[in-house]
């Protein structure tokens, strides 16, 4: 089994077009075993998925469709609401440790399919300053690999998200930055010799349009209306 996983950052102002190319990336893949931290409610309301408002709701979807596939839609707010949570980080942090529970034969090399775990408004749920007893996202960024946990972590404000998220990265999708922080953090992918102007380019850019950077190398500007295509790894 080759325990190789990608980790991607989609980064964007509201409006932006970062959730109609994280979903449609999706169906372009046709993943079928899939949970999302999702606070809006959004992906509650997509095609296939099941909305559930507790991580023990979670856990009973997850094991009934351990088998067809699963489509799952956690709200951490109806979570909160339900005493299940105290806040948006012990909820992520809790997902991310029932989703170590449930891909341990994963690990231990006796079952090799993957989920798929989206994290939206990772700002709120990965804020730098994060407890220690709330470590579960933490390790799933250095460890989700050996539980064959693809990432995808999606946020308005990625200067303000916890640095433990940046590392490895595959890749990240910056779309229109709203504050000039965040647009300094995507020219700092940059390698040096490429990064002049980059921070006022990620300021400027039209609604829909987006840059890949990855391994140092900025991509052109290129259109929402392609479907992006995720690694295949």
């Amino acid at each position: 089994m080759d325990k190789q996983v990608f980790k991607i950052g989609v980064y964007g102002a509201s409006r932006s077009g970062k959730s109609y190319l994280v979903k449609q990336a999706i169906k372009d893949r046709h993943f079928t075993r899939i949970v999302v931290f999702d606070p809006t409610g959004e992906y509650a309301q997509e095609p296939g998925f099941t909305g559930v408002p507790a991580t023990s709701v979670a856990f009973h979807s997850i094991r009934m469709g351990w088998n067809k596939g699963f489509k799952i839609a956690f709200n951490p707010n109806q979570a909160i609401d339900r005493g299940d949570c105290r806040d948006y980080m012990d909820a992520l942090h809790k997902l991310s440790n029932l989703l170590f529970d449930m891909q341990a034969g994963y690990r231990d090399f006796k079952d090799d399919r993957k989920i798929l775990f989206v994290v939206d408004e990772m700002a709120d749920g990965f804020p730098h300053g994060i407890p220690r007893n709330m470590s579960g996202f933490s390790e799933m960024c250095r460890r989700g690999s050996h539980y064959g946990v693809d990432l995808i972590g999606m946020t308005q404000r990625p200067a303000t998200v916890n640095t433990n998220w940046r590392g490895n990265l595959t890749e990240s999708i910056f779309f229109r930055m709203p504050e000039p922080s965040d647009a300094e953090y995507g020219a700092s992918l940059v390698a040096k010799q490429n990064r002049v102007g980059v921070d006022s380019m990620l300021l400027a850019l039209p609604p829909r349009k987006y840059h890949r950077i990855s391994k140092g190398n900025i991509s052109p500007q290129l259109d929402n209306g392609k479907p992006y295509r995720l690694p295949h790894i």
